[in-house]
């Protein structure tokens, strides 16, 4: 996800810190609470991340297929 647009700011941030600290490049420790995001548009990000990502996705396994490694298709 890192590099996508995200034209929400809050939205951005909080995905960005959210990322960052999954792959533990920064600690958590926010100053203030979170601001409260609208589950809607949280939603709406997921989904769009999920479908920009799924043509790779089914690329990658189909030729993992193709070349006979099944097994990084999994």
């Amino acid at each position: 996800m890192r590099g996508r647009p995200v034209k929400d700011l809050v939205l951005k941030q909080a995905l960005l810190g959210a990322l960052d600290a999954v792959q533990g490049d920064t600690p958590v420790t926010p100053a203030a609470p979170p601001p409260v995001i609208d589950e809607a548009r949280i939603a709406g990000v997921v989904v769009a991340a999920i479908q920009a990502a799924t043509p790779g996705i089914i690329a990658a396994a189909m030729q993992a297929l193709r070349s006979g490694d099944a097994v990084a298709a999994a």
